[in-house]
């Protein structure tokens, strides 16, 4: 038998979602805040200055997969411990782990990046499916980045990643869409809307807590529908299914940039690309628009089909890309 022991990414602290690349260290903070790069107060949302020329990202490309599922893939199969939970043989846990693969993001309803679950009928049932794609994600499904469970703090963890591996066995319970393939220790994994944002892009994950309570939080980020086409939407946010994350190329941000967020300042950079999934960013900083403040970063790529870029020397500071031309926006921030 075969088992999927999907970790948890520690997505949430205080109701809200923590971070979202497989190489960030989580930060805690208040309710509403997320990460942020140099930016004190609110995030950046940035455009490219008349001086550069930036190509058009390739949204509407999903990434390349090779191959399909097995032909007869051996799925998960439940044992009863006479507990009424699923068990699994731990030692084949490694069949879903997709290393490479794109993560699983958030997308617009009508993309053609959104997924469509192939048992979305017995999905919808509350039965425990297999899950596997139609359309034009057909042969492939959705595993995890990683095998072994990650914790931090009360939280568990692991990253979703799509690919030929074997893939996880789900159920909808209440809302919530759990990865039965963890549940011999009793302890749940439910998919997780990073930081809790509804936006295009930004992943989904699978979350679980030190308790139930804590695992299953209802009214956000956690709370799923599925619909009768198949695919699955965001019960806070309609507009938004569960899709595949297509990745923009870091020489497609290269030129020079410009942002403004009040009342910290305003910063002029440019980002150089040094590969597809690493660049280098210099600029002036005007702290509070009087103070030149000049910086160096080095930044890469978190997690294969995100589009979230680290400080190397600071794992706390990191860029989200919306697209070529937006960066992580906030309230307080202006762009020009």
């Amino acid at each position: 038998m075969y088992s999927n022991p999907s970790a948890y990414a520690p997505s949430s602290y205080n109701n809200v979602p923590l971070f979202e690349g497989a190489n960030v260290e989580p930060q805690q903070q208040p309710m509403g805040m997320q990460p942020m790069g140099m930016q004190p107060m609110g995030g950046f949302q940035m455009q490219s200055l008349p001086v550069a020329t930036l190509a058009p990202v390739s949204y509407a490309q999903a990434l390349p997969m090779s191959g399909g599922l097995p032909q007869q893939p051996i799925y998960a199969v439940p044992n009863d411990g006479g507990d009424g939970l699923r068990s699994f043989d731990q030692a084949t846990e490694a069949n879903s782990v997709n290393s490479d693969g794109p993560a699983m993001v958030l997308v617009e309803k009508s993309s053609k990046h959104a997924l469509k679950f192939k048992h979305f009928h017995d999905l919808k049932l509350g039965k425990p499916v297999v899950a596997e794609f139609m359309g034009s994600h057909a042969g492939q499904g959705l595993g995890r980045r990683f095998s072994e469970q990650k914790k931090y703090g009360q939280w568990r963890y692991t990253y979703s990643a799509l690919g030929n591996a074997v893939p996880i066995t789900i159920k909808l319970e209440d809302g919530f869409l759990v990865v039965m393939d963890t549940r011999a220790s009793k302890r749940e994994l439910c998919f997780d809307v990073s930081f809790w944002k509804y936006e295009a892009g930004n992943p989904v994950n699978f979350v679980g807590g030190s308790s139930e309570s804590l695992t299953k939080q209802k009214g956000g980020g956690r709370s799923w529908v599925v619909n009768n086409d198949g695919t699955i939407s965001c019960q806070a946010a309609p507009h938004l299914v569960l899709g595949v994350g297509v990745e923009i190329d870091a020489k497609d941000l290269n030129g020079c940039w410009q942002c403004s967020c009040f009342p910290c300042g305003c910063a002029t950079f440019s980002i150089t690309a040094t590969s597809n999934d690493n660049y280098d960013e210099c600029g002036i900083f005007l702290w509070f628009f009087v103070i030149p403040l000049i910086y160096r970063k080095k930044r890469r790529r978190t997690t294969k089909g995100v589009n979230t870029f680290i400080n190397t020397a600071d794992r706390s500071d990191n860029a989200r890309f919306l697209s070529d031309k937006k960066i992580n926006p906030g309230p307080y921030c202006l762009y020009g």
